[in-house]
């Protein structure tokens, strides 16, 4: 939520449109809320797209398919183990969090994993979400179109 918030706040920095409200020097345009909006939608969508989407158990044919498997095994890894990270020594956390990685004798993407089917729900809200984002899109570019 604060992400989107922010992309809206750093949107209606420069004015385009029409001139909603005046607060202080920030002047709030409909162009740039819209565009603010729009952006912070879209992002939000594709976050939610690609937590649905990327598994541990991604299965993607050839030599690069196992790199990407791969890739995404390790980053489930290091993020189940974030918390170890602190900011007090940050470098020294993550040196040693990937030194322990490379040295635990951690499943291959060989391994057979149970497949994980994605929940009605969860299909009902990626959708809701993907469908929210373009609509606000094509509600921006009928309304630019209009104007």
């Amino acid at each position: 939520m604060s992400i989107f918030i922010s992309i809206v706040a750093f949107n209606i920095l420069p004015p385009r449109g029409e001139l909603l409200a005046v607060i202080g020097s920030l002047h709030i345009s409909s162009g740039a809320l819209q565009a603010g909006i729009q952006r912070a939608s879209t992002l939000s969508a594709l976050v939610m797209l690609s937590r649905v989407t990327i598994r541990r158990d991604l299965k993607l044919p050839g030599l690069f398919g196992e790199l990407i498997g791969e890739s995404f095994r390790l980053y489930s890894l290091i993020m189940n183990q974030k918390h170890r990270i602190t900011r007090k020594n940050l470098i020294n956390d993550i040196d040693s969090m990937l030194i322990q990685l490379s040295i635990e004798d951690a499943p291959t993407t060989n391994t057979t994993l149970p497949a994980v089917r994605t929940r009605k729900a969860g299909l009902l809200i990626l959708s809701l979400v993907v469908m929210v984002s373009w609509s606000i899109w094509i509600v921006g570019t009928i309304t630019e179109i209009n104007f």
